[in-house]
């Protein structure tokens, strides 16, 4: 596992037979700074936090707007939408109505603003299982889709993390931790997004490092 500034995920399996390419995600809380930077060096941005709303099937952002965030015409990176763990209190594996409803409300959202996919974050207090439900829902969905072609990438707490790895190996698209206080003498710790903000020296050496996981 690579040491990687906050909001940089290290990648670390693939699902598929594509181990001979990297990806560095990045997850942002609010506008890039360093945009020049993360769209150079990030394979994969996240706009984290977004809040799911039920009644009315859409989500909110509470510090950037995607529109914020939309890219140059021809940029390679893809822009997925980073859903707060607070969504699993709609997650019901008994109502398979709901479920499919919540999935058909994340797809349209998505085609609605142009994203490229969606990002799910596993938390201590998080059920696993649930969030297994959902991406394998979404996953299935997206790829049955002949005019979609979104990805499921999945954040993993590092308390599961070896039960996740097992869980998710080939149940998402991609993988990744979330890392912070990358520039601190004490071991790397793991968890969610935090305020740091990933200096373009920061985004080089987790790009450079020979221990960056591959997809």
């Amino acid at each position: 596992m690579s040491r990687s500034p906050c909001h940089a995920g290290e990648t670390f399996l693939p699902p598929v037979d594509v181990r001979d390419k990297r990806a560095l995600v990045c997850v942002v809380t609010s506008k890039m700074s360093p945009k020049s930077a993360l769209t150079q060096l990030c394979t994969h941005l996240v706009l984290w936090g977004a809040l799911y709303h039920a009644e009315s099937g859409t989500f909110s952002t509470p510090g950037a707007s995607v529109r914020e965030l939309q890219l140059e015409p021809g940029c390679p990176i893809q822009l997925l939408l980073g859903v707060h763990p607070s969504i699993h209190k709609f997650l019901d594996a008994a109502d398979e109505s709901a479920l499919t409803q919540l999935v058909r409300n994340v797809s349209k959202w998505l085609a609605g603003r142009h994203l490229h996919g969606v990002a799910l974050f596993s938390t201590a207090f998080g059920s696993p299982i649930k969030l297994l439900l959902l991406s394998t829902k979404l996953r299935t969905y997206f790829g049955a889709a002949s005019t979609t072609n979104l990805t499921v990438a999945v954040g993993l707490e590092y308390f599961y993390a070896a039960d996740s790895l097992e869980l998710f190996g080939r149940q998402c698209d991609l993988l990744f931790y979330v890392t912070h206080r990358y520039k601190s003498r004490d071991p790397c710790t793991i968890s969610q997004p935090t305020s740091y903000w990933p200096s373009r020296e920061d985004l080089l050496a987790t790009v450079g490092s020979e221990l960056c996981c591959h997809r």
